[in-house]
């Protein structure tokens, strides 16, 4: 929802601020109730038996592509990449703004989420 709210903001940005901007901040009043509820839910009790590492950033993103090898892991990647890059290059494959803007929000909040989460068994 934030994505496509920054993406409506920008798109509106010939329009006057005040107005594109409440709107943008109404949007966003419903999701304000989420807090006192995740604070009062039972899983916060759960939050001391849980434990952060830094290297789970990494792991997350690994685990994402990882199999039985690391070469044919490596290799996967690589075909993806190198097949996205000449798509785009050959504009067979395009991106829709929406999906420029859900990739930055997603990677802004992904790196601001504290490693990864597990419980000690």
């Amino acid at each position: 929802m934030l994505s496509y709210e920054i993406l409506r903001l920008w798109e509106r940005r010939q329009q006057p601020w005040p107005g594109r901007v409440v709107d943008f901040v109404v949007s966003g009043l419903p999701f304000l109730v989420a807090a006192p509820l995740l604070y009062a839910s039972p899983t916060m009790t759960l939050i001391s038996r849980t434990y952060w590492d830094q290297r789970g950033k990494i792991d997350g993103l690994m685990y994402v592509i990882a199999d039985y090898s690391d070469i044919v892991a490596f290799a996967i990647v690589a075909v993806m990449v190198a097949s996205i890059v000449w798509a785009v290059r050959h504009r067979i494959l395009r991106f829709h703004p929406l999906a420029v803007v859900l990739i930055v929000v997603g990677t802004a909040v992904y790196l601001a989420l504290r490693g990864s989460c597990s419980t000690p068994i």
